[in-house]
């Protein structure tokens, strides 16, 4: 069935699509640099004297600059992926479907905190992680029963927490239904951070929408977790759209947050889960226009919402990986129908 047109599909392209996608990428560039290169050599030979030789200069020049950034890109990744770096620290099944994985630089693995330790740990001085909440990094495990494969997966901890980073994997194909096999103390190498999707890196009105679906919750784990630690001062509207509560996870964070995050409301809306008592549906142009300006266009002073809320007001994020990305797409158009301006909408996405 599906299983074995996976494994099929695995054998043609033996690399993860994001992986393949980026190594094509590269070659292209390197074959459009030659090519101009080559081009431009060619075209200098039609210029007179000192103008030719200048022009077929500046394009060897180009080329070999060109050349240059690629191999030492090229090597430095090679370092990094060399020799693993990271070791596993602890395994935490999150639900029947969803594992976290916590690493920690293998240097720092005898000394780990214990379970009583301040999950965050920014207020304790720690240092941040370099990573920016809202980014992801390929992982890959040289010593356990699965593939010796890169795959892809945002932290879900936040940079404030130290020693190390989690990743929180959902079951969604043959090499993340074995992630809970992963044993503490294995080596992993960790290749990252990827992604310029922060809201760190992005215009900041204070004011934020988070739209999740199943677990493309975790990138925003990690930014509210970031949030509630170092930047609260801000309004946050989170939205979770989950099958039903089985697919929650992260628990303790979401009970939280009802003290360190006071300025966030978390909305969990079940799509098909007759027992639910809270939102029901999908995350549809009917939902966000009850609920956004609710939150967000409070008149001061008042429980009402403002009639002439701003939709540009607020900045919008979206990560839902269902449906190949369908269903994010579904509520972007939702929010541009809305009046949302298209840059004011960030799609989470492993950006190749």
């Amino acid at each position: 069935g599906a299983s074995r047109g996976r494994r099929a599909l695995a054998r043609l392209l033996p690399l993860p699509p994001v992986e393949a996608a980026r190594r094509c990428r590269a070659a292209c560039l390197c074959l459009a640099a030659a090519a101009g290169s080559l081009h431009a050599a060619a075209a200098a030979r039609q210029l007179p004297g000192a103008a030719g030789s200048a022009f077929r200069s500046a394009a060897i020049a180009a080329f070999l600059l060109l050349a240059g950034a690629g191999a030492g890109n090229f090597l430095s990744r090679l370092g990094r992926l060399s020799a693993p770096a990271w070791k596993v620290s602890a395994v935490r099944r999150e639900t029947p479907l969803a594992a976290t994985i916590r690493v920690v630089p293998a240097r720092d693995l005898g000394r780990r905190a214990g379970p009583g330790a301040d999950r965050r740990g920014g207020r304790g001085g720690g240092r941040d992680a370099a990573f920016l909440p809202g980014q992801y990094a390929f992982l890959r495990f040289t010593a356990s029963s699965l593939p010796a494969e890169e795959h892809p997966f945002f932290y879900s901890s936040s940079p404030s927490e130290p020693g190390g980073a989690s990743f929180t994997i959902g079951a969604a194909g043959d090499w993340t239904n074995l992630a809970d096999r992963v044993e503490p103390d294995e080596p992993v190498v960790v290749d990252g951070p990827y992604g310029s999707s922060s809201y760190l890196s992005r215009p900041d009105p204070r004011r934020h929408v988070f739209i999740a679906g199943g677990m493309g919750a975790t990138p925003f784990l990690s930014t509210l977790n970031w949030m509630a630690d170092r930047d609260c001062d801000r309004d946050v509207l989170f939205l979770w759209s989950v099958e039903n509560r089985s697919e929650l996870f992260a628990a303790g964070d979401l009970a939280s947050f009802a003290k360190t995050f006071p300025r966030l409301r978390v909305v969990v809306v079940a799509e098909r889960d007759p027992l639910w008592d809270g939102e029901r549906g999908r995350v549809d142009r009917a939902l966000l226009e009850r609920l956004v300006p609710a939150f967000l266009g409070r008149v001061p002073g008042s429980r009402q919402a403002d009639s002439g809320f701003d939709w540009n007001s607020a900045a919008y994020a979206l990560c839902d990986p269902r449906e190949g990305g369908a269903r994010g797409a579904e509520t972007a158009a939702a929010l541009r129908a809305l009046g949302v301006r298209r840059g004011g909408i960030a799609m989470e996405s492993f950006e190749l």
